[in-house]
């Protein structure tokens, strides 16, 4: 048996990897794709794959408030060009 105790390591941060991918969106230009899918699933004719389309929309909607509740810098409406 070892003699040394064993190591103990620090635990984890909640929710510590999606606060550092957050924390590294780009706002406006997810704002941009989130558009580019609405515009996509508009113009979709088969409804199954306009429906995914949709959920991945709303996941997105949920995800960016969410984001925007603990105070990152999230735009909702992209920029004009």
């Amino acid at each position: 048996m070892s003699d040394n105790p064993p190591q103990s390591h620090p635990a984890p941060t909640p929710l510590g990897h999606i606060k550092e991918a957050l924390a590294g969106t780009d706002w406006p230009l997810l704002a941009q794709q989130k558009a580019t899918l609405v515009d996509i699933q508009d113009l979709e004719q088969d409804h199954h794959y306009s429906e995914r389309l949709l959920g991945l929309v709303h996941w997105m909607d949920s995800l960016m408030d969410a984001a925007q509740a603990d105070g990152f810098p999230v735009v909702f409406n992209p920029p004009e060009h």
